[in-house]
This record gives structure tokens, sequence and C-alpha cells, in this order.
């Protein structure tokens, strides 16, 4: 049962959540949980840390609370029980000036961030009073996860590290399920140059060639959550200097990446001649304009059947609506099996 501690046991278990919390990470499980449960008010009291030597970050005085330090240590156990006990994931008190969102530890949790919006977690919102020095990234936590994601995914990745990215993807999802608005253009600060960045350009620019198949399986349900909340497939940048402003479709073509190309075609990219002439057109090697030829004639040569192949199946997985290929009719009145009829198959619109 949870009860307030004072005096002197007050300050031996501010004492032991300093010596569990400076060893940093979710180390301390079970045993900073039990703290939580004996006295959630030990995480809310400002300046703890400070005043019980926590963790070197304190220093700066911009942590104020235990339940800060233990959301930077990725404390989860203890985190979700203080969300049970009634914390509020926005109170800016509790968070030392941000909401929980503003923090990375729920991005690879779905269960915490789950946890959180269950417990009132504004899905839009990560800080307001300290909005002059967060990047406007951090401010909106859809955008601060996808390119989170967006930046993992262009490497090689460890199986530890396809999980997180998995995780990430939940938790996007999570935020989009939970009412998290679209906010697409969103500036972003690169070496003092403001531009801005399409969610499903960056979720599609670069992929590992090894992870290919797996993201194009990972990140078709997020996408399609972003879709209808308004992102565009068609639109990709704006403003950055020495990029080209290409649609996401010719962006990931360009950069090699075949996949995402793929999956955006399945998703509904604009494939038109028509509206992708002026992008290929900039750089157009072989003079070709149509999508199919221009991307066999930019490929290296070991691989320029094998995209136009791929691009071609996307393309015709986009025109069949998938149905089930026969359907029954009644049986004769001679008591013969039932015949099957084959249903004739609707072209979806390109």
């Amino acid at each position: 049962m949870a009860m307030v501690l004072t005096g002197d046991e007050r300050r031996k278990a501010h004492q032991r959540i300093a010596a569990m919390l400076s060893k940093g990470g979710d180390m301390t499980g079970e045993q900073l949980l039990s703290l939580a449960r004996l006295d959630p008010t030990l995480f809310l009291e400002p300046g703890a840390p400070r005043d019980f030597g926590g963790w070197g970050r304190s220093e700066s005085g911009s942590i104020k609370t235990w339940l800060t330090v233990a959301t930077v240590a990725h404390a989860t156990q203890t985190i979700a029980h203080l969300f049970d006990a009634g914390v509020r994931p926005d109170d800016e008190e509790a968070f030392s000036g941000r909401t929980f969102f503003g923090y990375s530890v729920w991005m690879t949790s779905p269960e915490l961030t789950a946890q959180a919006l269950r417990a009132g977690a504004n899905p839009n919102i990560t800080t307001r009073k300290a909005h002059l020095v967060v990047r406007p990234n951090d401010r909106i936590p859809l955008r601060r996860i996808v390119n989170e994601i967006a930046r993992m995914i262009q490497y090689r990745m460890s199986d530890n590290s396809m999980s997180r990215v998995a995780w990430m993807i939940e938790s996007a999802q999570q935020l989009l399920d939970n009412g998290a608005a679209y906010r697409d253009p969103c500036p972003t600060i690169v070496d003092g140059d403001r531009f801005h960045r399409n969610a499903i350009s960056a979720l599609t620019s670069v992929w590992n060639i090894q992870h290919g198949p797996w993201l194009r399986t990972q990140l078709r349900p997020l996408m399609q959550k972003l879709v209808d909340k308004g992102a565009s497939l068609n639109d990709s940048f704006a403003g950055i200097p020495g990029e080209p402003s290409d649609p996401p479709l010719i962006h990931a073509l360009r950069s090699g990446n075949i996949h995402g190309a793929c999956l955006l075609i399945e998703l509904g990219a604009n494939t038109d001649d028509a509206f992708l002439a002026q992008a290929i057109d900039s750089n157009n090697p072989a003079g070709a304009m149509n999508l199919l030829d221009w991307t066999q004639a930019i490929a290296e040569q070991d691989k320029a059947d094998s995209n136009r192949a791929k691009l071609l199946e996307a393309l015709l997985k986009r025109r069949l609506q998938m149905s089930p290929a026969t359907v029954q009719e009644p049986a004769p009145e001679t008591g013969s099996a039932p015949q099957q009829v084959p249903t004739r198959r609707r072209a979806m619109r390109v």
C-alpha cells in the first residue's frame, strides 16, 4: 500500500533512488519500482536529484525530479506505475518543463506509449514553456518519431535495431490511432537553413538494401495511416538548398530505393507520365520520359532489368483489386456439387 514517507525514512529512500539511477538505463528494475509503489511522491519532489546527488545530468538544473531522471534512464516499469498512480503525462512540473512525449523513452516502448495515452497524454505536444529553445521537430511527437525511423533505416541494422524500428513504427501508429494530427510539412533546421520535408518522403528516401523487403512490409500500415491523415504521396520537398523537389517516388528511385518506390506505387503514388515528366527530365541520361524506361536507364547494369520487373509487379498489384477468384453458385437440383464460377477482377484507378 502506498504511503508518504517522512523524516529519515524519506531521506534514505531518496538516497536509494539516487544510487539506483546513477547506473543509467533500466538496470534498477523491480527495486526502483518497489520504491515507486511504496511512495510515488518521492519521484515528484522538486529538487530531489540535486539535493541527493542524483545523476550528473541534473547538474545543469534542467532535471528537477526523480521522475525526469527515470524517464531519461528509460525506467519503463517505474514510469508506467506512476501513470497508474495518477501522474499526468502532460504535467510539465513533474517532467521538468516538458511533457512525457518530450523524451525518447516512449518511442521504443509501444506499451509505455499506450499507457501514456490512456493516462491522458496529448499526442501532439512535447512542451509549451520552452518552445523557444526546443527544435521544431521535437515539439511534434509524430514528426520526431518519423525522423528517427527514417534515420535508422538508412543503415544495415542488427536484430536489436530491427526490433527498435518495429517498436517505433508501432508507437507511431498508436499516436495516429489516438488523434495525432498530421502536420507536414514541418520546419526543420539544417546548418542554419530552414526547410520542409514530407513524412512520406522521409520514410521512403533511403533504405538499406538488405532490409528492403522487410521494411516494405513493416512500414506499409504506418504509411497508410499517414496518407489517411492527409500526408501526400506526391509532394516531397520544399525550399531545401541543393535538394531536388522531386515527388517521393522519383526521389526514392534516384536514391536507389526500389522497394520504397514499389511501396509508394502500391499505396497510390501518381505514376502518370505527364506528372513525372518534369522531375524525370531534370536528370534523364537516356532521354526516356517513361517511368519504367527511366528507372532502367539510371540503374546499375546488373539491377536494371530487376528494378523494371519490380516496378511492373507493383503497378500490377495496384491495378488489380484482389478478390476471391471464385464464388459458389447454388447446387443444381440434381444434387451435384456446387459449381465454381470465375469472378471478374475489377481494375483499380491508377
